[in-house]
């Protein structure tokens, strides 16, 4: 269709501009948070267990994770034993990325919730 336009018109397609909307600072200052909440499950996503190991990696210690993710200590001593095959993936796969900081690994953590 556009090509017919272009050939018709000789004019080449542009297309409008995304407007820009002035709420944008609003939504920067809800990423701020320090802390999510996802608490005792049965069973713990990849990117929860990748999240986890990224913290481990970073020097944060068992109850510095705890507090940050609102899982129990305990949960977390099992998990970083990593003798599951999902537990050990997300354990490979956090050694060989990049380790992020904590806001990014928070705000990957808030989508998962």
């Amino acid at each position: 269709m556009r090509c017919r336009a272009e050939i018709r018109s000789g004019n080449p397609y542009r297309p409008m501009p995304k407007p820009i909307y002035p709420g944008n600072e609003q939504w920067r200052s809800l990423s701020q948070v320090n802390t999510v909440d996802i608490g005792i499950r049965k069973r713990y996503s990849l990117e929860v267990l990748l999240a986890i190991y990224q913290f481990h990696r970073a020097g944060h210690n068992e109850n510095l994770i705890a507090s940050s993710t609102g899982i129990p200590v305990t949960t977390i001593r099992k998990m970083l034993e990593h003798k599951t095959q999902n537990q050990r993936k997300a354990w490979q796969l956090a050694h060989q990325l990049r380790i992020p900081s904590k806001r990014d690994i928070i705000n990957r953590l808030i989508r998962e919730v």
